[in-house]
């Protein structure tokens, strides 16, 4: 079975139960695009009284189903996933259309620019070396999770807010809600992965630092935060090269470590092609930060 006769026997069999439980609701599956190009296939479930739901995206349980697994257990996954979707928050289409406060709820991400060439073509960014400072608006923001949509063109046109204004306002509201975490990479892995010994001669080996944000979503943009480079920089007393890691965080190590810098740009391009996901990939990239002139370069 090729994918599209998986989504159409997906939305068949989803129909088939609604109809068995006496729901209506009304079943839309298009196309996404994401992060970096990347195209997901959407499935919508919604009742005729919803004018939001949420979203299922199909792919990765096609990759289940392609990977071996009954077709009868992935639909009782894709199931139960609707449910745990319809127990959560709803988001009030209030909130969407409301835009008195607009201003206090547009963050920052960063992303990699060429990749993401067909999203910038019509939504606002800035510059950033190989990457890209686009605007999200946050919607919701609470246990359930991160609900954002990106700001485009016309969104700004409407809002009748500078580029500049735009950036400014972005830039207080992610610190505000997105707040920093620098920690060191070993301490980290600790914390994420209780009860797995790490080998003690990661004592010797020179500090390697994470930086993100508390959330651990769209860390990387920690980056942006007024004088957080220079701060890094003075944890531990020299320049210091940053490897981005993925859009949720970056690594950064004093550049009089004892490493050279094709190690490091090996290290990027291998971590990116074996672990790091399409839509979590953010550069191949490795740069420096210089205290003496401030800026952040690719080297």
């Amino acid at each position: 079975m090729n994918f599209d006769e998986f989504i159409a026997r997906v939305v068949d069999e989803m129909r088939s139960r609604l109809l068995r439980q006496g729901d209506g609701s009304d079943i839309r599956v298009n196309k996404v695009l994401k992060n970096n190009g990347v195209e997901l296939t959407a499935m919508n479930v919604c009742k005729s009284s919803e004018e939001v739901c949420p979203t299922i995206y199909l792919d990765p349980f096609y990759r289940d189903y392609e990977q071996g697994m009954d077709f009868d257990v992935v639909m009782e996954d894709i199931c139960r996933l609707r449910e745990a979707n319809c127990r959560c928050r709803k988001l009030d289409i209030r909130d969407v259309v409301d835009e008195t406060k607009v201003m206090d709820n547009i963050i920052l991400r960063l992303v990699n620019r060429e990749r993401n060439s067909r999203l910038l073509e019509s939504a606002p960014f800035i510059e950033f070396n190989d990457l890209a400072i686009t605007f999200r608006r946050v919607l919701s923001l609470d246990n359930d999770g991160l609900a954002t949509t990106i700001v485009n063109n016309n969104d700004v046109k409407r809002w009748r807010v500078s580029l500049d204004t735009l950036y400014k306002n972005a830039l207080k509201n992610t610190q505000r809600m997105f707040p920093c975490v620098r920690q060191n990479l070993f301490d980290a892995l600790k914390g994420r992965y209780e009860g797995i010994d790490f080998d003690d001669d990661c004592d010797n080996v020179d500090e390697l630092y994470m930086l993100s944000n508390t959330h651990g979503i769209n860390g990387a943009t920690a980056v942006l935060y007024d004088g957080m480079l220079e701060e890094c920089a003075n944890m531990v007393g020299d320049d210091i090269y940053i490897l981005p890691s993925s859009v949720h965080e970056l690594l950064f190590i004093r550049a009089s470590a004892d490493y050279t810098e094709d190690y490091y740009k090996d290290l990027i391009r291998e971590a990116n092609k074996v672990t790091v996901s399409a839509l979590d990939y953010l550069s191949d990239s490795l740069y420096m930060y210089s205290r003496e002139k401030g800026k952040l370069l690719i080297v």
